[in-house]
């Protein structure tokens, strides 16, 4: 378990909820084990049966008034408990008010009270969705992630073997990059989610014999994207390598991922003239199996007339 504390959750999640210490900054060194959350509720009162442990807990303003109308006696009672329990931290939500003599007792205890500038359900929904990104199981993968048609594709192989050249042409056919070389995977409600990691070279591209190029910067903010829950991994192998593939794509091939099985096609890199418009149409034939069969007709002229319209802007 990475150690993950109260203030590396306050500054890693400022730039969507703005989380302010009450008490001494020594409480803020606890740590957080769980990205599961809590409402209190009767565990103030004293009634701790049935109650998780070591989990957040997120206050409304009934929570917070209820508070501050027990005596400092039956509180300080209250917080021994929570103290056995190992709870990191007591969030009030936005709007909540507490009297001093709350933080001073919180403080004595090395409890962290924070406060969050939003509602009780934005809070909650905020954090929950946070802590369980960080908190997710998470892999480090070699290859180029594209966003194809809104489809999430893992494009790997042999070093030299032509993924980013194969990246370029689909960025130049206005499909869009979320990471280069490095994939960082992570397994979210069942899904597995691919990102870049944060770095100067986000959202770059390493092309042979041209070195590394800004793609943000010379094909726009509408080149990239942050992250795509991987769908499809395409991996290129040499044409010796695929001669017992099922040339009639009949037989479904999947490579587990952190427990998720993911579809997996071997594309022989020498077996078509365009690598890219294979890709389009891996993608384009993953989205008409996600689709009713009475719409697949319909959808497929659609996918058609987008793909021709893609052809002309070439």
């Amino acid at each position: 378990m990475f150690e993950y504390r109260i203030n590396d959750l306050i500054e890693e999640i400022k730039e969507t909820l703005t989380l302010t210490p009450l008490t001494l900054a020594s409480a803020q060194e606890n740590r957080i084990l769980t990205p599961e959350l809590i409402q209190p509720g009767l565990a103030l009162a004293g009634y701790f049966e049935h109650f998780y442990t070591e989990r957040i807990q997120v206050l409304s303003k009934m929570e917070v008034s209820y508070l501050n109308s027990i005596s400092t006696h039956k509180l300080k009672n209250v917080l021994r408990f929570f103290q056995d329990f190992n709870i990191p931290c007591l969030i009030l939500a936005g709007g909540t008010v507490t009297e001093k003599r709350i933080i001073r007792i919180f403080s004595k205890f090395k409890i962290s009270l924070l406060e969050s500038n939003t509602n009780l359900d934005h809070t909650v929904m905020t954090l929950s969705m946070f802590l369980h990104e960080r908190f997710a199981k998470s892999i480090s993968l070699h290859g180029v992630l594209m966003d194809v048609f809104g489809v999430g594709i893992l494009i790997t192989g042999m070093s030299g073997i032509g993924k980013s050249e194969c990246a370029l042409d689909l960025i130049e056919r206005r499909h869009r990059l979320i990471a280069d070389d490095l994939v960082i995977a992570k397994q979210l409600r069942g899904t597995l989610v691919g990102g870049s990691i944060d770095s100067p070279l986000k959202f770059h591209l390493e092309v042979r014999g041209v070195g590394i190029i800004n793609v943000k910067k010379l094909f726009g903010i509408c080149s990239v994207l942050s992250k795509k829950r991987i769908e499809t991994i395409v991996e290129l192998v040499e044409p010796e390598d695929a001669l017992k593939e099922d040339r009639s794509g009949l037989t479904q091939l999947f490579k587990k991922v952190l427990d998720i099985n993911i579809p997996l096609i071997r594309l022989p890199t020498s077996s078509v003239s365009n690598i890219a418009k294979t890709i389009e149409v891996i993608a384009m034939r993953y989205l008409g199996y996600t689709i009713e069969k009475g719409k697949l007709e319909n959808y497929n002229e659609k996918l058609i007339e987008l793909f021709e319209q893609k052809d002309k802007q070439s």
